[in-house]
């Protein structure tokens, strides 16, 4: 699999993500209900996003699905993660309250903490959280659509 093959792999999944820290981060500001912002956080797809990516992958017959799908992962989940590292440094920057934003917006918070440190480590862990979700989630998937395509 391809750069471009796998970019029009995760397109849809991207525009989908990103959608979701928007609009989560606007209903976190509009004062929303705690639980309504939940459901629309990121780490959800990182459970649906590697299923759907190992559907696609299987389908494409590619001779190392697991190795596109790590990859085709990591293409989601680096734009992806990076917009929410960028709204916990907005929180830092514009002091935005919220449970989620607790650290990050809260006056003992350091100038490097708050456009550096946080974001930086939620990046990071982020991204590998959804790598193994993808070893986990996706692998599992595509042992499963293996064995059935095999079956028939």
């Amino acid at each position: 699999m391809d750069k471009s093959q796998r970019m029009a792999l995760v397109r849809m999944p991207i525009i989908i993500g990103a959608a979701f820290v928007i609009i989560r981060v606007a209903l976190e500001l509009g004062g929303m209900n705690n639980i309504v912002p939940k459901i629309l956080g990121v780490a959800w797809l990182d459970i649906l996003v590697p299923i759907y990516l190992a559907f696609k992958i299987n389908g494409m017959g590619i001779a190392k699905p697991f190795t596109a799908l790590i990859k085709s992962m990591a293409t989601y989940a680096i734009p992806v993660k990076l917009l929410v590292a960028l709204s916990y440094l907005l929180a830092h920057a514009f002091r935005w309250s919220g449970p989620r934003f607790g650290v990050a917006s809260s006056p003992t918070t350091t100038a490097f903490e708050g456009f550096v440190g946080i974001p930086l480590n939620i990046f990071v862990v982020a991204v590998v959280t959804s790598l193994l979700a993808a070893a986990v989630f996706g692998g599992i998937t595509l042992f499963v659509v293996q064995r059935m395509g095999k079956s028939k």
